[in-house]
C-alpha cells in the first residue's frame, strides 16, 4: 500500500506524482546547552531544546506528454515554495502526521532523454514545531456539572512528545464564581485567572498557543502555563469565591532554611470561624549540593500556648507531609498541604502553622520558605507572629541567627471550605504530539 503524502493540500503520491521515500522517522536533534565543569571531566547540561527537523521526501514525476511534466513540475513548485509554513501531511502506520514545514529547495533533475519522466526531492524543516501531530483532535477530559471547590482529574495523553493541550471552562451558573486555578501536580505548574465571572462565560487556557481568553478575549493571568507528560497527569482545578482563600501574606523578598532541627513557625488568627481544606506555602526545595538522601516536608497546625507553639496539633488529621519525591526541585513554587479531612479553626483564636522536614541528619539539602522581611500580617496577639527554632521545637526565638532580625511574615495562603453554588463545564482537547 503506497503512503499518503500531502504539501500545502496537494497529494505527491498520486496522479503524475508517485513517492519513493519519506525520510521523517528520526527525532528532531537536540540543542544542548552546556558549561565545562572546572578541573574536571565532562560538561554540565545547563538547558536543551529541540533544533527543527529535517524532512526530505524523494519521488518520481510521470506525465503522459512533455508538457504535461512541465505543468507538473510549476504545480510542485507553485504548492511548496510559500513565504511562510505549510502543511506536511504524512501518513504514518494506520493515522496521519502533521509537520508545519518551510520548504528550503525542490530539487528536479529533468533530463533531455527523459520527456515525460523526472526524478524530484522536497526538502524542508519543521521549524517553530519540530514535531509531528495528529490531524483530528482527542478528548483527554469532559465532564458537565462540576460544582465543588477542587476538582481532581487523571487525564492520559498518547504520542511520544508531551501534549499542549486546550482546557475549556464553560460557565452555566456562575453562583459567586471568581476565580479558576489550575495546577498539574505532576509536573508542580499552575496558572491563575481571577475575575467576577458571569453565566455563559467561555474561559479557554490553550497551552499551545501560550494564550488565555475569556469571550475570545484575551485575559490576563498569574503563574506560568501547566505542562503535561505522556501518560497519566494529576490534574486540580480549583474555582475560587469570594471568601474560597481567608488568610494570606503572599509577598516575597526573603527566604528561611528549613532542614535538621531547624522549624519556621506563623500565628495566624481567624476572624471567622472556618473549615480548612488545604493551606499552602511558598518555597523552593534546595538540592543543588545534596550528599545524602532527600527527606519530606512536614505542616501542623499547633495549639498556641502563650505566644508559643504548643506543640499540640488542633487536631488529629492537622498535619500533612510532602514527599519529597512530588516536589519539583529547585523551583520557587506554592508547597501545597492538602488535609485529609477539613481543619476547624475558631474565630479569634490564635493558632501556628509550623514547618519543618523529617530529618536530622545532614543531607545538604534545604527547604527554602518564603519571607517577607516586613510585619505584613498583623491579625495575631502577638508583635512577633513568626518563630524560629534550631532544636527541634524545643526552644523557640523571636530573632534569626543570622541577621537578628524578628519582624517578618511567611508567604502562605489559608483555604476556608465555602458553599459553592456554581455549575461547571470543562472539557481538555489536544492532538498527539509525535518526535
Amino acid at each position: 500500500m503506497s503512503t499518503a503524502v500531502e504539501i500545502n493540500g496537494l497529494s505527491i503520491n498520486s496522479g503524475d506524482y508517485r513517492v519513493r521515500e519519506v525520510q521523517h522517522d528520526s527525532s528532531p536533534p537536540m540543542r544542548m546547552n552546556t558549561i565545562d565543569i572546572a578541573r574536571q571531566d565532562g560538561t554540565e547540561l545547563v538547558s536543551s531544546t529541540f533544533a527543527p527537523k529535517r524532512i526530505q521526501i524523494d519521488g518520481i514525476i510521470r506525465a503522459s506528454t512533455h508538457n504535461a511534466l512541465v505543468e507538473a513540475i510549476d504545480e510542485l513548485k507553485k504548492y511548496c515554495l510559500k513565504d511562510d509554513l505549510v502543511n506536511l501531511d504524512i501518513q504514518y502506520g494506520a493515522a496521519t502526521r502533521r509537520y508545519q514545514v518551510q520548504v528550503e529547495n525542490v530539487p528536479i533533475t529533468l533530463r533531455s532523454y527523459n520527456v515525460t519522466f523526472a526524478p524530484f526531492s522536497i526538502i524542508c524543516f519543521a521549524l517553530e514545531e519540530p514535531m509531528g501531530r495528529a490531524t483530528t483532535w482527542s478528548e483527554a477530559v469532559s465532564v458537565n456539572t462540576l460544582t465543588n471547590e477542587y476538582e481532581t482529574f487523571s487525564p492520559t495523553f498518547l504520542g511520544s512528545a508531551p501534549p499542549k493541550p486546550k482546557l475549556t471552562f464553560y460557565v452555566e451558573d456562575d453562583g459567586g464564581l471568581e476565580g479558576i486555578y489550575v495546577y498539574n501536580r505532576t509536573t508542580n505548574t499552575r496558572l491563575e485567572t481571577s475575575t467576577v465571572f458571569t453565566v455563559d462565560d467561555i474561559l479557554e487556557v490553550d497551552c499551545d498557543s501560550r494564550d488565555v481568553t475569556l469571550n475570545d478575549e484575551s485575559f490576563s493571568y498569574k503563574g506560568i502555563f501547566p505542562e503535561f507528560e505522556v501518560g497519566e497527569n494529576s490534574l486540580e482545578v480549583n474555582f475560587q469565591a469570594s471568601g474560597t482563600i481567608n488568610i494570606q501574606q503572599t509577598k516575597k523578598n526573603f527566604s528561611f532554611g528549613v532542614y535538621r532541627n531547624r522549624y519556621i513557625a506563623q500565628c495566624i488568627k481567624p476572624g471567622a470561624n472556618l473549615d480548612v481544606p488545604k493551606l499552602e506555602v511558598r518555597g523552593r526545595y534546595n538540592t543543588k549540593n545534596k550528599t545524602n538522601t532527600e527527606h519530606d516536608l512536614i505542616l501542623r497546625i499547633e495549639t498556641d500556648n502563650a505566644g508559643e507553639p504548643s506543640g499540640t496539633l488542633v487536631s488529629a488529621g492537622a498535619t500533612v507531609t510532602i514527599p519529597y519525591a512530588n516536589i519539583t526541585q529547585n523551583l520557587w513554587q506554592w508547597f501545597i498541604f492538602d488535609f485529609a479531612t477539613d481543619i476547624a479553626l475558631t474565630s479569634g483564636t490564635n493558632y501556628w502553622i509550623v514547618l519543618h522536614e523529617d530529618n536530622t541528619g545532614s543531607n545538604r539539602c534545604i527547604y527554602q520558605i518564603g519571607m517577607q522581611k516586613s510585619d505584613e500580617y498583623t491579625d495575631s496577639d502577638y508583635p512577633s507572629d513568626t518563630l524560629y527554632s534550631w532544636n527541634g521545637a524545643a526552644n523557640w526565638a523571636t530573632t534569626r541567627r543570622k541577621d537578628k532580625r524578628g519582624v517578618g511574615d511567611l508567604t502562605f495562603r489559608v483555604y476556608d471550605r465555602v458553599t459553592a453554588n456554581w455549575d461547571i463545564d470543562f472539557n481538555t482537547d489536544y492532538k498527539q504530539r509525535y518526535y
